[in-house]
């Protein structure tokens, strides 16, 4: 992943832009909720362009002054304080979402003060699995550690920033907390907006109104060749190496024990019948962007008549998409289950005794699908929302769902097995344009 602030000379207009690179896919659960303003005290808002495998996010930065730049003139206690309550909120906010910490650009050129602000918005980039650079809320911490904060008559507060920096290896949010509360003022805690209350909705829409199509900021042009902020060398060299991630989530080929269902020219199906307590699974296929439409009649199928222990239907009904490598499995049922097993962790069919199911999904009559949580140990998200244990939530014909370490889209195909574009659908949380 790449950053690069660039500025609008005629405009003033400054914007941040993040460019993903090779192996990064959006984190559609993440981007829903931050796109719905519900952190907008916190996190700087964004906006995005591109497609799914190259979604380009903006952050307009107009009028706001980065913490390394008030490092460098001076700090005042106000905003000292303001910057470790922020970093305390921001790994809330983690916590509640169950985003990784590394979501985050921990470093003092990239949490900005609006005006006068006192407290800073951070950014928060929604990649799934994070961008795994090296800076850390430690990182950010070990270098306010080294601010005179004697200079403006809190000594302790550094002292203590120190402290907790040499003894902790690993952030400790529980550790942290209890740091603030011994150094910081009574009040100075914030309350994460909770729930979908009517104070959310109405900064979701406010958020919402500057997404628009999904372009930069308004004023700008944040692809065009503007002038480049003042970062210096030595950020340029953290946008472009340490925001870097691991060239990952290539496409593997479908394990050797799968059998096709279907002839060889139409793949895009694969069942195992070495699934666990005699399950048949649905694995991935190795040609994801083929569908099983138009399927020969040597299989046996017709209709929507198929072999009576799957009840399987030649037209796909649905698909469903695992963002992290792009896969893509078309399902003729209309229940399908999310889970794992030894080869697959896409279920077909809706046993519930397949081990370690994480999700059932069920297509309705009339449209759309409901999702249903199935104890999943690091739970179910649907549009945002974490699901309670068992709890169903309903998604529309096009929509995108996250669950355990993995983030889904799921579609209805038309009796062609074709599907519009998942970003241009308003129930996928990302408007157009991702």
């Amino acid at each position: 992943m790449k950053c690069r602030v660039r500025r609008d000379r005629a405009s003033g207009a400054c914007t941040l832009a993040v460019n993903p690179t090779r192996g990064e896919m959006p984190d559609l659960a993440l981007a829903q909720v931050l796109l719905s303003g519900r952190y907008v005290d916190y996190l700087v808002p964004f906006t995005y362009e591109g497609d799914l495998r190259e979604a380009r996010f903006y952050y307009d930065l107009t009028g706001a002054t980065p913490l390394g730049r008030v490092l460098r003139h001076g700090m005042a206690a106000e905003r000292y304080a303001g910057v470790l309550q922020a970093i305390g909120d921001v790994a809330r906010v983690c916590a509640e979402e169950r985003a990784v910490l590394q979501t985050v650009l921990w470093h003092q050129d990239y949490l900005y003060f609006a005006g006068d602000d006192t407290v800073p918005r951070m950014i928060q980039v929604p990649i799934v699995d994070g961008p795994r650079f090296d800076a850390s809320p430690l990182s950010l911490l070990f270098r306010l550690s080294k601010v005179d904060t004697g200079a403006f008559g809190h000594p302790e507060w550094s002292r203590s920033v120190e402290t907790f920096v040499r003894t902790n290896k690993e952030f400790d949010a529980d550790a942290y907390h209890a740091m603030l509360a011994s150094i910081l003022p009574a009040g100075r805690f914030r309350t994460l907006p909770g729930g979908d209350g009517a104070s959310a909705e109405s900064s979701g829409s406010e958020a919402r109104s500057q997404v628009g199509a999904g372009t930069g900021p308004s004023g700008t042009d944040p692809t065009g060749d503007h002038a480049g902020e003042s970062h210096g060398d030595e950020d340029e060299y953290y946008s472009e190496t340490i925001l870097k991630l691991p060239e990952e989530g290539a496409a593997t080929e479908a394990p050797s024990g799968y059998r096709a269902l279907e002839p060889d020219d139409n793949p895009g199906i694969r069942l195992s019948d070495e699934g666990n307590d005699g399950d048949t699974v649905l694995g991935m296929s190795p040609h994801p962007d083929r569908d099983i439409c138009g399927a020969g009649e040597a299989s046996g199928v017709s209709g929507d008549e198929g072999p009576a222990s799957l009840n399987m239907s030649r037209r796909p009904r649905f698909r469903v998409t695992r963002i992290r490598d792009g896969y893509r499995v078309n399902c003729s049922q209309n229940t399908a289950t999310i889970g794992r097993s030894a080869q697959a962790d896409i279920h077909m069919g809706g046993n519930m005794n397949v081990s370690r199911i994480h999700a059932q999904i069920r297509r309705l009559p009339g449209g759309g699908f409901e999702i249903t949580d199935r104890h999943s140990s690091n739970g179910t998200r649907v549009s945002g929302r974490l699901l309670a244990p068992g709890e169903t939530a309903p998604v529309g014909p096009s929509g995108a769902f996250s669950l355990a370490d993995s983030d889904f889209i799921i579609e209805e195909l038309d009796c062609e097995g074709a599907t519009g574009s998942w970003s241009g659908s308003p129930s996928s949380g990302l408007g157009s344009g991702v």
